[in-house]
């Protein structure tokens, strides 16, 4: 049962990657400004004091820069994720603007080590990537788990509200969650989602 399990969630990672590096440019950063104009006006982001967000540049994934750039002009502290590929793990430093982020050699862009590092139980608001997601919070990541221990850590140690941000074509209606698998608050597509209502947590 388990490895049908696996199975299932490989063939639908596939399935999303082609999906969400399938869209036309124009459209990808049209939808990605969107989102992001979307994610700046929701209550729980315009009162959030610090907020941690991806720096989405992977293939088709949502363009946050002109996000995060307005989170800090707005005097928001912004926390963004290092991927530390021997303990399979994420730290969490703080930027003080874009000219932070350094490429790393598996091509994401991430706070350089001078960053002051930020302990989890500062975060108010998490701004998640993910391949898919559905509207009972649902989220498909990219198979390494980071951000499932990661949210498991921020909403245990600091309740913070966890965002998805997606393109409607990665909302589906059912993702296969495992016991390590830890669902969004909300999600912000072309509408904005309270899983937490949807699902009835």
């Amino acid at each position: 049962m388990a490895g049908q399990f696996g199975d299932a969630k490989s063939t639908l990672r596939r399935q999303m990657r082609a999906v969400r590096e399938s869209m036309p440019a124009g459209q990808h950063e049209r939808e990605s400004a969107a989102i992001g104009a979307a994610a700046l006006a929701h209550p729980l982001v315009m009162t959030a004091q610090v907020v941690h967000s991806f720096i989405g540049t992977l293939p088709g994934e949502i363009d946050t820069r002109k996000l995060v750039h307005e989170l800090l002009r707005r005097r928001k502290q912004v926390v963004c994720p290092r991927l530390l590929t021997d303990s399979k793990d994420l730290e969490h430093r703080r930027i003080a603007s874009l000219n932070d982020l350094v490429k790393s050699d598996l091509g994401l862009w991430e706070p350089a080590t001078s960053c002051p590092k930020i302990d989890v139980t500062k975060l108010d608001i998490v701004l998640v990537p993910g391949l898919a997601f559905d509207r009972l919070g649902g989220r498909l990541g990219m198979g390494g788990g980071y951000y499932d221990r990661f949210l498991e850590q921020s909403q245990a140690h600091a309740n913070a509200a966890a965002i998805g941000l997606c393109f409607a074509q990665q909302l589906i209606d059912n993702i296969p969650l495992g016991p390590t698998d830890v669902a969004v608050d909300w999600i912000i597509s072309r509408e904005t989602i309270d899983c937490r209502k949807e699902s009835g947590r």
